[in-house]
């Protein structure tokens, strides 16, 4: 909220002209008559004061309201009834007009008019700092800029004389005026803006060095010591490159800013030495105030690069960990791979300790960038950006860490199918390979050997479900040369059991004729079982219905991995 009397000397600009006195946020404001001088200060002609004078109070609020919302796009905080009363919401009044400041913050200049006057006077401050950039810089390269101090003085303060231009055309680009500059175009003033700046204090420099005695010391200190408060660059991205780099300028800054206490103390000892006769007393005071401004600033930048610095480490730390839980969360290659992934997951998070590191990053930077708010004096807006920023970093580690608290237990569960996938596999290979071949033997033998074969659907069963898992969870490749195996094991396992089926199929007749009974029969009274140990084979073997539904799971299968999605 901007100050009360911010607002006062607004409203009192915007509504002069119309002979209105406005002198608080109360009372002023209930006849309406304010609010309607305020819009047609604004944008004329959306109003006719002479014939709303003749209305009520509430016909002039209404109107008001209404003008402000659709024509100017000041959205209707107030009700005319709240204002008509003898003690209106002075904050309520307050925080409706700031709306009219922000987003015109010059009044009358909306109009074609206005846009006229802003871009002239963006065009001639462009062209006057483009002569005086392309003059010193010639002047600079040539070795022909005045050693007078009282030229750069002159030079300095036409600059500082169009300061407050500057500082109107930025206003307007950043307060969302209707009347404002393509931002290309104010790049290229802001750019030429501080290049002028920047060649105007190196001229300043060069005088400096120049200086007699123990001031030219200080002159060549305080070179040193701008060009790192005004002009030394940080890079803008947030990653460990960066951290790096503002970590060298916190070192190089601390090392160097350490000898200030020396270099106020040897100025105070130039000032009471014969050189100082010899120097200007307004250029003298003019280096006390850059050695005061110096010192005061110095700790601004340390707090600045040390908040910068904490921002980019949390941050870098942040997506390298989201880096690394994509590769431990993607499609996986085989059994070596994913086990390289989880010996990666150990060393990068449990060995490191991941999440009580952030924790107490997460507590250093909340300690850092409330001294920087602290010692640079933010504005709200910045203040309110850094709080925002530590919000989000929270709420994406909040998630991130989730994740990676449940990779590593996706890991384990892609080796166990892995190593279920490659021992099952290659059982059921050997064991094929030995059934084919049992295939073509004696009945006895054959019996013999099948006498497990629910132990085999069984495993059957288990090499599926970790065909399954694997096939959606590893690369292309390896997905499908996986379903290619399961599908080469399935048609050789349906080819088995269907002669072990034929097989049971005999057997179980053959076992319900021996029970039938036989007076002449010397085994009368033997257990049908116990006669014929293949009876014990028959009555464990599925039933023709289970085969059937088995059938249709193994085709199933077949299917599956053939290209269909899910495996049985």
């Amino acid at each position: 909220m901007f100050k009360f009397n911010n607002f006062i000397g607004f409203c009192w600009t915007v509504t002069k002209d119309s002979n209105i006195q406005v002198t608080d946020f109360g009372p002023s404001w209930r006849d309406g008559i304010a609010f309607l001088a305020i819009i047609d200060a604004i944008k004329a002609n959306l109003i006719n004061l002479a014939e709303m004078k003749r209305k009520t109070n509430r016909q002039r609020l209404e109107h008001a309201f209404d003008v402000a919302e659709n024509a100017l796009g000041i959205a209707r905080l107030l009700d005319a009834e709240d204002v008509d009363v003898d003690k209106p919401d002075e904050r309520s009044i307050m925080t409706y007009v700031a709306q009219f400041l922000h987003k015109y913050p010059e009044p009358k200049t909306t109009g074609p008019d206005a846009v006229a006057a802003v871009q002239e006077e963006y065009e001639s401050l462009r062209m006057w700092l483009t002569e005086r950039v392309t003059t010193v810089q010639r002047q600079y390269d040539s070795r022909t800029l005045s050693r007078h101090y009282e030229d750069y003085v002159r030079a300095e303060n036409e600059r500082l004389a169009r300061e407050p231009i500057y500082q109107k055309l930025e206003k307007l680009m950043y307060t969302q005026s209707l009347v404002a500059i393509a931002p290309k175009s104010w790049r290229e003033l802001v750019s030429l803006w501080i290049e002028l700046e920047r060649l105007h204090r190196r001229w300043l420099w060069l005088l400096d060095a120049e200086l007699p005695g123990d001031f030219r010391n200080v002159g060549e200190w305080l070179a040193r010591a701008e060009y790192l408060l005004y002009f030394d660059e940080i890079p803008t991205s947030l990653d460990e490159r960066t951290a790096a780099i503002i970590s060298e300028k916190l070192e190089e800054h601390s090392g160097f800013f350490a000898g200030l206490p020396e270099v106020i103390d040897r100025f105070e000892a130039a000032l009471r030495s014969p050189d100082a006769a010899r120097i200007p007393r307004e250029r003298l005071q003019d280096m006390k105030e850059r050695l005061e401004t110096v010192s005061r600033r110095a700790p601004q930048r340390k707090a600045r690069l040390k908040y910068l610095e904490h921002k980019c480490c949390i941050v870098a730390f942040t997506e390298l960990t989201k880096a690394k839980l994509a590769t431990w969360t993607g499609k996986y290659g085989r059994i070596d791979h994913v086990r390289a992934l989880l010996e990666d997951y150990d060393n990068f998070v449990t060995k490191n300790k991941i999440f009580q590191e952030f924790d107490r990053a997460y507590v250093d930077i909340k300690q850092v960038a409330e001294e920087y708010k602290r010692v640079c004096e933010v504005d709200r807006t910045e203040a309110r950006d850094i709080d925002t920023f530590l919000k989000d970093v929270a709420e994406t580690w909040r998630r991130v860490a989730s994740d990676v608290r449940c990779a590593r237990s996706v890991l384990e569960e892609v080796i166990a199918h892995w190593e279920r996938w490659n021992t099952l596999a290659d059982d059921f290979t050997t064991w094929l390979d030995k059934a084919q071949h049992m295939l073509r033997v004696s009945e006895d033998e054959r019996l013999e050997f099948f006498h497990d074969l629910t132990v085999w659907k069984e495993k059957h069963q288990l090499l599926g479900d970790a065909a399954g898992f694997l096939a959606a969870t590893s690369s292309e490749e390896i997905s499908q040369e996986v379903k290619r195996k399961y599908v080469e094991i399935t048609e050789r396992w349906e080819r088995v059991w269907e002669e072990a089926e034929r097989l049971r199929a005999t057997t179980e007749k053959f076992s319900k004729n021996r029970k039938k009974p036989s007076n002449t029969s010397p085994d009368q009274g033997i257990e049908p079982e116990t006669y014929c140990p293949a009876v014990a084979l028959a009555t464990t073997r599925p039933t023709r219905q289970s085969y059937v539904r088995g059938g249709d799971a193994l085709r199933n299968r077949r299917e599956l991995a053939a290209g269909v999605s899910a495996l049985d």
